[in-house]
């Protein structure tokens, strides 16, 4: 299993903002999302993420959550992208790489990440990171 930065200290299952006290992003967090993820263009994302501390501790969660569900049959893959529908929308794609399942066991497992954890924490992201398996 990967290593990640967060702990469920408190016993909640909702996200604890990590960076309460400072919205920017340090590079000890950027290297926590690095050791996650194999990241597209990482100057962008890094740039994206900037103010966006909650998207990070989002991001690191999740994929502590993924690896849960899919344990080690999968690689993530974190992409920057534009909706050229949309004028200045930008958000995160979360790319799962399930080749050793099934199409049907990996959207089983999509279904159930979504449904354990997913909808109960996805309130405040309006629509800046998807997820897709591969």
């Amino acid at each position: 299993m990967k290593n990640f930065s967060l702990n469920e200290s408190n016993g909640s299952n909702k996200i604890t903002n990590s960076c309460a006290q400072s919205p920017s992003i340090d590079n000890k967090q950027l290297e926590s999302l690095r050791a996650c993820y194999r990241l597209e263009n990482p100057d962008d994302i890094f740039d994206y993420l900037k103010d966006k501390c909650d998207l990070l501790t989002f991001l690191l969660k999740a994929a502590e959550k993924i690896d849960g569900v899919f344990a080690d049959t999968m690689d993530l893959t974190l992409v920057k992208k534009s909706d050229p529908a949309i004028e200045d929308f930008e958000y995160l794609g979360i790319y799962i790489n399930t080749s050793e399942l099934s199409v049907t066991e990996a959207r089983a497992q999509l279904k159930k990440f979504k449904y354990d954890w997913y909808f109960d924490h996805s309130d405040d992201l309006d629509g800046r990171i998807v997820f897709h398996v591969t």
